[in-house]
């Protein structure tokens, strides 16, 4: 049987720049994000949440500019504060 794994993490993009984050010890560059550890949460914030681990970002203000499926996923964008 195939398991579904539900994750959440924001791409960041300010001032046409994209924020990304070391992966451990290794020279691997990454969005940040992770399984959806809560599923009381919705993946707003659980995105919020993998932000304020990861990088130490409070991504407080949020406007809903984009929220479509693209390719076989489903993103929207949000705005920091």
């Amino acid at each position: 049987m195939n398991k579904i794994i539900i994750a959440s993490g924001p791409v960041i993009v300010e001032d046409n720049k994209v924020l990304l984050n070391q992966h451990g010890d290794t020279e691997f560059w990454k969005f940040c994000g992770g399984r959806v550890e809560n599923f009381d949460d919705n993946l707003i914030e659980s995105a919020k949440r993998e932000a304020r681990e990861e990088m130490g970002i409070s991504l407080s203000r949020q406007k809903n500019r984009r929220n479509k499926p693209w390719g076989r996923y489903k993103g929207m964008e949000m705005d920091s504060s």
